[in-house]
C-alpha cells in the first residue's frame, strides 16, 4: 500500500512538472513575440492592410519565433484600427490586417494550424485618437499566445 502511494505521488509530481514546463514554454513564446513587437512597429498606413516592405524584417523575426513556439499553442494575430471611419469598416479593416500578417507568417513557414486572425476594429486603442501620432499607434497588430 505504501509503495502504491509513493508511485501515485511520483506520477502526480511528474504530471505537475510536465504542466509547469508546458506553461513555461507558452510564456516564453508569448514573451518573445511581445518582445519582438514591443516598439509597436507593425503598423499600417491609413485605411490599408498592405504589409509595407519596411516591416518584412520584423515579420521575419516574428516568424522565426513563432516556428519555435510549442506545437500545442495558438498564436492569435490581433488587428486594430484608429477611430477614423465607421465602426463596421474599421472592424473589417482590422480583420484584413490580421489576416495579412497570418498569410505572411504562413508563407514564412509558420504552420497555419498554429495561427488565428482576429480583428478588434477601433475597440482597443492604445493611444489618443485625437492626434495623428496616436491614430498611427492604434493601427497595429498584437499577438496573444494561448494553449490548445
Amino acid at each position: 500500500e505504501a509503495r502504491a502511494h509513493r508511485e501515485a505521488e511520483r506520477e502526480a509530481k511528474r504530471k505537475a512538472d510536465e504542466e509547469a514546463a508546458r506553461q513555461a514554454a507558452i510564456e516564453s513564446c508569448r514573451d518573445a513575440l511581445n518582445g519582438a513587437t514591443i516598439s509597436g512597429s507593425i503598423r499600417f498606413a491609413f485605411n490599408s492592410s498592405d504589409i509595407k516592405a519596411k516591416i518584412h524584417s520584423e515579420l521575419g523575426k516574428i516568424a522565426a519565433i513563432a516556428k519555435d513556439c510549442p506545437p500545442n499553442v495558438t498564436i492569435t494575430v490581433s488587428g486594430h484600427t484608429d477611430n477614423s471611419g465607421t465602426a463596421e469598416a474599421n472592424q473589417q479593416l482590422s480583420e484584413h490586417r490580421a489576416q495579412a500578417v497570418v498569410d505572411y507568417l504562413v508563407k514564412a513557414g509558420v504552420p497555419s494550424s498554429k495561427l488565428k486572425a482576429t480583428g478588434f476594429g477601433q475597440e482597443k486603442p492604445i493611444a489618443d485618437n485625437d492626434t495623428a501620432e496616436g491614430r498611427a499607434k492604434n493601427r497595429r497588430i498584437e499577438f496573444l499566445v494561448s494553449p490548445n
